[in-house]
Order: structure tokens, then sequence, then C-alpha cells
């Protein structure tokens, strides 16, 4: 397969995956638990804003992120801020963003997503000059998240990434990460 054919490969495995987002979120309220239909006690229990910490490619390596929900807690949008360790290569890390956009499906407690991603994949150095050089790029990823009725969430995710500055590199994404949920 030649560098082109991969790299259309991958746009239309990007495309696809956004049907699929469009697909969850378009999925009827018969993934909510029973007897929570559409009024409000169901709304009562839509996520709303969270806050989670970890390490992964939507946090920005080692970070924080901040995620707000929409269309009863289906559709979702975060940005992460953190610090990507030094790897073999190169001696010092750096700062880095991350942005995503989920979609859920599932009851209020196990939600499984689907994450289109803007991540920083890879970092290096020059030799000789020592510059960084940070390779972000798009990426698709499976993921899982508790809820509990207190608030406490875990999320956890996996996918390819690829990198766009090096002719259709892919990247392996990852997420682990704890935090809180607050509900509208």
């Amino acid at each position: 397969m030649s560098r082109g054919q991969r790299c259309g490969f991958r746009l239309s495995a990007m495309v696809t995956a956004l049907a699929a987002v469009s697909v969850l979120v378009t999925f009827p309220a018969a993934s909510q638990e029973p007897g929570l239909g559409t009024g409000t006690r169901a709304r009562a229990q839509e996520p709303h804003v969270t806050v989670t910490a970890g390490l992964g490619n939507a946090l920005g390596g080692l970070g924080i992120g901040l995620e707000h929900s929409w269309l009863q807690g289906r559709l979702s949008g975060a940005v992460g801020l953190g610090y990507w360790p030094e790897v073999s290569l190169c001696p010092r890390g750096t700062a880095a963003t991350a942005a995503a956009v989920r979609g859920f499906v599932g009851r209020h407690r196990h939600r499984a997503f689907l994450e289109t991603s803007v991540s920083l994949l890879r970092i290096t150095c020059r030799v000789g000059t020592g510059e960084l050089d940070r390779h972000y790029g798009p990426g698709l990823s499976l993921g899982y998240r508790f809820l509990s009725s207190a608030g406490f969430t875990f999320t956890s995710a996996v996918g390819l990434g690829m990198v766009s500055a090096d002719g259709g590199e892919t990247e392996l994404l990852a997420l682990l990460g704890i935090g809180y949920t607050w509900r509208r």
C-alpha cells in the first residue's frame, strides 16, 4: 500500500468515525436506565461538567481535563492541559494541550464512548541542536466511563492517532483518569 493510499484509508476511517459519533448522538433515549424517561427526573441525572486528572493523550500527557456535556449527556467536548514527560532521545518534557469530542451510549453509571481528538502524539529532539519538536495529530479512541451517584468518575480509553507531520505514521492513544462529574 502506497503512502497516498494509507493516508486516504486513514482519512476514510476518520470520516467513518465521525459518522459513528453522529449515530451515537442520535441514539434513542432507550439507552437510559429503566424508569427514567426524558422528563425532569432523567434530566436531573444528566452529566453536565466533568473534571478529570490522570494520564493520557486527551489530557495532554500527565494532566487535567475539563469536559462539558450536551444532548442529555450523549455528546461532550473536552479540553486537556498537561505535561508530556521526557523520552530517551529527548532529555526534557514539554507542556501539551488536547481537544476531544465524545459520543456516549449506555446507562447513567456505565457508559461507552467513541472519541475523536487532536492531541500531542510524539515529541522528538533534533540531533545537535536539542530543539524540541511537538507532533500533534488526529485520533480515534474507544472508551469506558463509570459515573457513581456521588459524582466519582473513572475514565479509560484506547485508540490510534495519526502523526500528521510524519507522513501518516500512527501512535497508540491511551487515557486513564479519575475525576468528578456534576449533574444537571
